[in-house]
């Protein structure tokens, strides 16, 4: 994990001066500065997606606000066991005291219950400061007040990344520290200036906010880098995929001549009926059993014929020409080679791609290929990052790739090659 990535990143947003001067704004508004935290959250998500070059726009204010008052709760919960322990040590040190003659032991006993349970208290907060991020990280890919709590899935992801998770914590706690101290040191140094030192302090005040939140940002980038490496899985299509590209999503294409069965209901009084008849459970013995077996089977005769919907057309091969793509840069094995089927085939991060890539900046279905008579059709599914062709990103409308020609999916160049039925290269 490269910590510097995670502080450079905010800069690399064409935007970023522009997003850190309305944060500024929206912390200066009480309430509703909840949002900068939300607006945080929603910056590690984009991180851990390979998306870090981007600062959250501030579009959705409300949506930042939620996600900032939320987590507001459940830092809440977190440490309010530390003011229970408190109270707990507290309450029987005053009534000991109470109940005791001697005027000097009274004070002495409260004090001496209250500075224990302070001291376990602070114990306690250390502990759950050092496991909030992973909570936090947890609730910023998968988005609901429940995945905070969830200790058992916070734990495991932890375990995948522990040294990752100690540097990540270790190194945006001293930046975080460090740029108060720095801000104070100033602050005290501009101060003292006789007249003008407060009159300075007032117009500085905002730089020093938006240096935080720099800072701040910076910190959120390292985390993401951390749930990028521990949730690896889910990105590539695990069991539990979290929700880290929140768009609408076109319907899921059906697979061509494959249909549900028909439901056929049961005949009733025969093996399969939610109700056997007597005569089924005894054997179907006996004239009584026969003939009902009898009339279950003429009655289901006597059903009319389900009328059965044409097939549909299959989709003409490519007549005589097939497609090869061939890695020539990026992440992965240089050279690595995909024979491509006559059928439309997905290329992307996820596992369920029949082009899988390891490559952070490419979306899980990052693109769909179409192979044609006369050439390979590209086409973007709305990715993040775009799909190019012959170096041209593609804006909406699908592109057709010749033979020689390159496609780039994130950092991932692959070249196209014509292949003959028989898959030699032509």
């Amino acid at each position: 994990m490269e910590i510097s990535r995670g502080f450079r990143a905010p800069f690399k947003d064409a935007k970023w001066t522009g997003k850190v001067a309305i944060g500024v704004l929206v912390s200066a508004v009480p309430v509703l500065n909840v949002a900068v935290s939300g607006w945080g959250i929603e910056y590690v998500r984009l991180a851990a997606t390979g998306q870090e070059n981007q600062l959250p726009e501030w579009g959705n204010l409300g949506a930042h606000w939620v996600r900032g008052i939320t987590f507001w709760f459940i830092s809440i919960l977190y440490y309010l066991p530390a003011i229970v322990i408190v109270i707990a040590f507290g309450v029987p040190g005053a009534a000991l005291g109470a109940v005791q003659a001697d005027g000097l032991s009274s004070p002495t006993a409260v004090l001496g219950s209250v500075l224990m349970g302070l001291f376990v208290a602070l114990a306690y907060v250390l502990v759950v400061s050092l496991f909030v991020q992973a909570a936090r990280c947890n609730y910023a890919v998968y988005g609901t007040f429940s995945s905070a709590f969830n200790i058992k899935e916070i734990l495991s992801r932890v375990r995948m990344r522990p040294s990752a998770y100690i540097l990540a914590w270790v190194a945006t706690t001293m930046a975080v520290w460090g740029a108060g101290i720095v801000a104070g040191f100033v602050a005290s140094i501009v101060g003292a200036v006789p007249c003008l030192g407060q009159l300075s302090l007032i117009v500085l005040f905002p730089l020093f906010w938006g240096f935080g939140l720099i800072v701040g940002m910076g910190a959120n980038g390292v985390w993401g880098q951390y749930a990028r490496h521990a949730y690896e899985d889910s990105w590539q299509g695990g069991s539990t995929a979290p929700i880290f590209e929140a768009r609408a999503e076109s319907p899921a294409p059906q697979v061509a001549g494959i249909r549900p069965p028909a439901t056929v209901p049961p005949i009733p009084g025969t093996v399969g009926s939610a109700d056997p008849s007597p005569a089924q459970s005894s054997g179907v013995s006996g004239l009584a059993g026969q003939a009902a077996v009898a009339a279950a089977l003429s009655r289901a005769m006597a059903q009319p014929e389900p009328t059965p919907e044409p097939e549909p057309e299959p989709t003409p091969e490519p007549a005589g020409v097939r497609f090869e793509l061939e890695r020539v840069a990026g992440p992965g094995t240089i050279g690595e080679r995909w024979i491509l089927p006559n059928k439309p085939i997905h290329i992307g991060r996820g596992s369920d791609c029949l082009v899988s890539v390891a490559d952070g900046k490419a979306s899980r279905m990052h693109s769909v290929l179409t192979p044609r008579a006369d050439g390979l059709q590209v086409e973007d599914l709305g990715s993040s990052n775009g799909t190019f062709v012959r170096g041209e990103r593609l804006t909406g409308d699908a592109a057709l790739a010749f033979d020689g020609d390159e496609v780039r999916v994130g950092d991932t160049v692959m070249v196209v090659h014509s292949i003959g039925q028989r898959g030699k290269a032509s």
